[in-house]
């Protein structure tokens, strides 16, 4: 009973928070023209009201991203246009609060399905098994690598039972490259921005170097991660 009265209250959140953004139109925060059109204003207040801007920006995208708003990069880029390099850790805030939200909601709503359709299938029950066995470096690399949306994941490391403080950890372990890229991206427009040059797109604002200089850091973490699975390999054999 409980539990049907929870997962009863999580639905009626969701709509209530989807209202919210229809309503609000909060979806404009994706735009990046929208930023464009109120860059004096809201660069202004941010200087009056720092850090109510920073409680703002973290509870509200918390929230949005972890009832599975669909504008995940957008905020992490917002946080490097109206902070700056400190957007990364008022970022990581984000990912951490919002994943957390998520696996929740998905261990409640969806982790009993998924363990009888599981059980239904011998070689999914032996697949998982092995994710389980090797979660940090599974839950590592779908977090680094773009391939899928950062809600997906963490429903599915949800409900496959993934340890919570494991799947927190290296998920932000995981998207912290694509964090850095994304903050760097947002400071770099608030400098176009600064110089009145709004005829710019996201990628316009990032110079070849910078891109190099990414790119070697990405391939090193490949190269970490490659390493660390091999290790467990031979640990394993």
């Amino acid at each position: 009973m409980r539990k049907n009265f929870i997962k009863i209250a999580i639905i009626i959140l969701f709509c209530l928070i989807v209202w919210g953004v229809i309503e609000l139109k909060l979806y404009r925060l994706a735009n990046i023209h929208y930023w464009m059109a109120i860059h004096s204003q809201l660069m202004g207040w941010v200087e009056k009201h720092y850090f109510e801007a920073i409680l703002g920006y973290v509870v509200i995208f918390a929230i949005l991203l972890g009832f599975y708003m669909p504008f995940f990069d957008f905020s992490i880029i917002l946080s490097g246009f109206l902070f700056g390099w400190d957007g990364i850790i008022y970022s990581s805030l984000i990912v951490v609060l919002s994943s957390l939200i998520l696996y929740l909601i998905g261990n409640t709503l969806f982790k009993s399905f998924v363990q009888r359709w599981v059980e239904k299938s011998e070689k999914m029950s032996n697949m998982i098994e092995q994710v389980r066995r090797q979660e940090n470096f599974s839950v590592f690399i779908l977090r680094f690598l773009p391939l899928f949306p950062f809600q997906i994941i963490t429903i599915l490391c949800s409900v496959l039972g993934i340890k919570k403080r494991n799947f927190l950890f290296f998920s932000w372990l995981g998207y912290l490259p694509r964090m850095a890229i994304y903050v760097y991206i947002g400071i770099k427009l608030e400098q176009f921005f600064e110089l009145g040059n709004s005829d710019v797109s996201i990628w316009q604002a990032i110079p070849i170097k910078s891109i190099l200089i990414i790119l070697l850091v990405l391939g090193l973490f490949m190269i970490a991660g490659y390493w660390y699975i091999q290790k467990n390999n031979k640990k394993v054999g």
